[in-house]
């Protein structure tokens, strides 16, 4: 057959037309059985005319549909026929064209897959590399952050041991401050409790004095009574100066040694320079022993 008589003849059959050219005739048939069939009206089966009338009009539709369907197949068996002839012509030259084409197509291919191994495997060492270096970057994220932790226990540790020395230096601080308040406290107390001595010290001292002047007193008056009773003038007696003795005070001697305990030396000098016990205990204090213990060796060599 001419390839160019072909391509005419394909060219020149168009599949919508040719179909519809198959089934003209059977719509033209149908449209007029359809006519037919819708003017029927009242038709009664059970009756001899009615079922004439339905079994005359299905053969219509009937001898149609059957008509139609031998067009189907005798119109689609060349078809099938030429698909047929189409598909083995075709396969015959694919095999052919394939023993050709296989020979630049296998190469072409095994290039294009040694390309894609290729990409593949630069896929795959990118993926590796950006893995690595995630997973060193991830690394080198511990890292600092165990210096960090490390670093931030340290100033923990140092913070915790600066408070706690914070804390011993001010118990310290508050046990020492506490310790004052009480030698203070007790100080104040054995201050008070000296005051409470020594005035009870000059109570009995001023009671004694003014004893030993109601005595001295007394024994004035005894005497000028005497006098008056022997004619002793009056005026002589009292013109007499009248010592008033100074009440002693009692001094107890110490155990060791027999010198007197410090509270009869204290009184003692108090009532000899007429000033109070703790003047006398100041004076005392300010004394430097040594020089007059040196001094007084001196004069007794």
């Amino acid at each position: 057959m001419d390839t160019n008589i072909a391509n005419e003849q394909i060219i020149t059959i168009d599949p919508v037309q040719y179909v519809a050219a198959v089934y003209a005739p059977f719509r033209e048939r149908l449209a007029i059985a359809k006519t037919d069939a819708e003017a029927v009206t009242g038709m009664d089966v059970t009756t001899k005319e009615g079922m004439a009338i339905a079994v005359k009009h299905r053969a219509i539709f009937r001898n149609i549909r059957l008509e139609a369907e031998d067009a189907r197949k005798m119109r689609k068996a060349p078809i099938l026929t030429i698909s047929k002839l189409i598909d083995g012509k075709y396969a015959e030259l694919k095999a052919e064209i394939a023993e050709y084409e296989d020979g630049f197509d296998m190469p072409i291919k095994a290039e294009e897959a040694r390309k894609e191994l290729e990409r593949t495997a630069a896929a795959r060492e990118l993926e590796r590399k950006r893995i690595e270096s995630e997973q060193a970057a991830k690394r080198a994220e511990e890292e600092r952050l165990a210096i960090e932790r490390e670093e931030l226990n340290r100033k923990r540790a140092e913070l915790e041991k600066f408070e706690r020395q914070a804390k011993e230096k001010l118990w310290a601080e508050e046990r020492l401050l506490r310790e004052e308040r009480n030698r203070i406290n007790a100080e104040r107390i054995k201050i008070e409790e000296s005051k409470r001595l020594v005035a009870e010290r000059e109570r009995i001292r001023q009671e004694e004095q003014d004893k030993a002047q109601r005595e001295a007193q007394a024994k004035i008056a005894a005497e000028q009574k005497a006098a008056a009773a022997t004619g002793v003038s009056l005026a002589a007696a009292v013109s007499a100066p009248v010592a008033v003795a100074s009440p002693k005070p009692s001094v107890k001697l110490s155990a060791s040694g027999g010198r007197p305990s410090d509270d009869d030396i204290i009184n003692v000098l108090a009532l000899h320079y007429r000033v109070h016990e703790l003047k006398i205990v100041e004076w005392l204090m300010d004394m430097n022993l040594e020089i007059d213990s040196t001094r007084a060796a001196s004069e007794f060599v």
